[in-house]
């Protein structure tokens, strides 16, 4: 169930590339624009991205030193997609810095340092969980002065992929941290971000 859970999250990224990029002139682009129904004018915060990408190995890695198998292919697609997301937001999305940003991209060279240096996948794990959600704390703040910046379509097949992922735990011989923590925390992240595009998107429409 975790690599099932791993291939429906990695369907977002496309999804999610397609709203940022548009429909284009025509041709399979705009047609499958069309069919997903997107909005367009996604453009995510670079910062948030670029963070969630090298904390996907550290995860992946202090996951599986802690036991993790089947739910540990979701850090995986995560990976390959937050780089996929943060190539392209390099050149489409808010490049916006500031004090706050730094100081997540601190605490996830931190957590690289426990897991390279001091050899502490549990703690460098625990770490990189934590930034990996306060992490999307640019994120939320530019949906809540721009719903249309993230995409939601996107972000639903992520949620769908963390809530699949959950299906695993049943059959776990291990139910420590490092084996369920990260799923437990992406998904309550997932499901927070999906009810603030919702929340951010009426707002804008009520004007409220």
């Amino acid at each position: 169930m975790g690599l099932v859970a791993a291939l429906v999250s990695l369907l977002g990224y496309p999804v999610y590339l397609l709203d940022m990029l548009g429909p284009g002139h025509g041709g399979w682009r705009k047609r499958a624009f069309d069919a997903l129904r997107l909005r367009g004018g996604t453009r995510p915060r670079l910062v948030s991205w670029v963070i969630w990408t090298a904390l996907q190995a550290v995860i992946f890695l202090g996951a599986r030193a802690g036991g993790a198998t089947d739910t540990n292919w979701l850090p995986v697609a995560y990976f390959l997609g937050c780089l996929s997301v943060g190539v392209v937001a390099w050149r489409l999305g808010d490049r916006t810095l500031g004090r706050v940003d730094l100081g997540f991209g601190a605490l996830a060279v931190l957590s690289l340092a426990l897991l390279v240096g001091a050899r502490e996948p549990r703690a460098a794990l625990i770490l990189a969980i934590l930034t990996d959600a306060l992490a999307g704390a640019p994120t939320l703040w530019s949906v809540w002065r721009e719903p249309r910046h993230e995409s939601l379509a996107g972000w639903l097949f992520f949620l769908a992929g963390g809530l699949l992922n959950m299906l695993a735990f049943p059959v776990l011989q291990d139910w420590t941290f490092e084996v369920v923590g990260y799923t437990l925390v992406v998904v309550a992240q997932q499901g927070f971000v999906v009810g603030w595009i919702l929340l951010a998107s009426r707002r804008a429409r009520t004007g409220g």
